[in-house]
């Protein structure tokens, strides 16, 4: 029986000795095989990948997730709202990375687009008679 080292490095020769072209095709294989499966159930591929993409960038499981979503009543915490397409997005603060709430997407665009100069929108605001 081989060893895990004699295991690795068997490996590490064979992709070493593969040909470009034999790269290429295992790569467009596997691109195939992707869209295939997205295209097979579009939305559970768009749940499976908002789910991936919570955990890589917030480390939040899905019932994380739902459990701030129940919190909120399933509503964006600044407006009220919902979007009825997407799901909800999660603030962050950029510094600290501290999660802040779920806001629909005008909402937390609202915020990047203001890139957390809240008080100086407030002071404006204040200054022309919009608060």
């Amino acid at each position: 029986m081989r060893t895990a080292d004699e295991i690795r490095n068997y490996q590490r020769n064979w992709a070493e000795a593969r040909s470009p072209a034999q790269k290429e095709a295992t790569k467009e294989r596997k691109r195939l095989t992707y869209q295939a499966r997205r295209d097979a159930d579009p939305e559970a591929h768009r749940e499976l990948h908002y789910q991936a993409l919570l955990k890589f960038k917030f480390g939040l499981t899905p019932i994380e997730y739902e459990a701030m979503l129940i919190a909120q009543s399933g509503l964006c915490e600044i407006c009220g709202g919902f979007d009825d397409d997407c799901f909800l997005s999660v603030d962050h603060d950029h510094d600290t990375l501290e999660l802040r709430g779920l806001l629909c997407r005008t909402c937390n665009r609202g915020l990047g687009d203001l890139k957390g100069n809240l008080e100086g929108a407030k002071w404006y605001l204040m200054a022309h008679g919009g608060i």
